[in-house]
């Protein structure tokens, strides 16, 4: 068992650490801070050390505007996307809030810490008609889960999900591809044929 960090007492950009506050969703320690600004505010003792921390939600917020204004990406078509995945997971107030963050999905640390990142894996959105989507529902943002996508696309991409069970081993249609190689694409066509079993991955065919 790993042992705890003492954390009460030390500063971390501006913010001080007052005292344990319990765990975090993923079973980290959480703390109660103070941030530069004078918000109270709570968050795990590994997101304090990282080079990147910047203090309290609202302080974050401040600055991922501030570089996207730097790279004149505010009231882009990516920015309004990036901003509206954050706001899905991490603000309950959101509307969708219960369907993202309220069961556990998450943003990778690497796009929360700067849209710039965030541009770099994703690229520019192909058309206005285009959106984020998570190849696997139940996983996170993050570069290996997510494409640009429209509506039509991710409608198809829902049937993915679908189990489908080879030699006795149960995946969804994106799982069976990644494992064997073979394209998403033709397995669906395989499935739309009547195609079952081992004949969906089967290349060549």
């Amino acid at each position: 068992m790993v042992a705890l960090v003492e954390m009460a007492g030390r500063v971390f950009n501006g913010t001080t650490v007052v005292s344990r506050s319990g765990s975090t969703k993923d079973g980290k320690a959480s703390w109660d801070c103070i941030c530069a600004c004078g918000a109270n505010f709570s968050t795990s003792g590994s997101a304090l050390r990282r080079k990147t921390f910047s203090g309290c939600a609202a302080c974050l917020t401040q600055k991922r505007t501030a570089q996207a204004t730097t790279h004149g990406a505010v009231g882009t078509p990516e920015y309004v996307s990036y901003q509206a995945m954050l706001q899905r997971c991490y603000y309950p107030a959101n509307k969708r809030y219960e369907r993202y963050g309220g069961r556990g999905i998450k943003v990778c640390d690497r796009w929360r810490e700067s849209f710039s990142n965030f541009l770099d894996d994703m690229g520019p959105k192909p058309s206005l008609e285009h959106s984020i989507e998570r190849l696997e529902t139940d996983g996170d943002y993050e570069p290996s889960n997510c494409v640009w996508a429209t509506k039509e696309e991710q409608a198809n991409n829902r049937s993915n999900n679908t189990p489908i069970t080879i030699d006795g081993r149960t995946q969804n249609l994106t799982q069976w591809s990644r494992e064997t190689g073979v394209n998403r694409t033709v397995i669906l066509r395989r499935m739309k044929r009547g195609l079952s079993g081992a004949e969906l991955i089967k290349k060549g065919v």
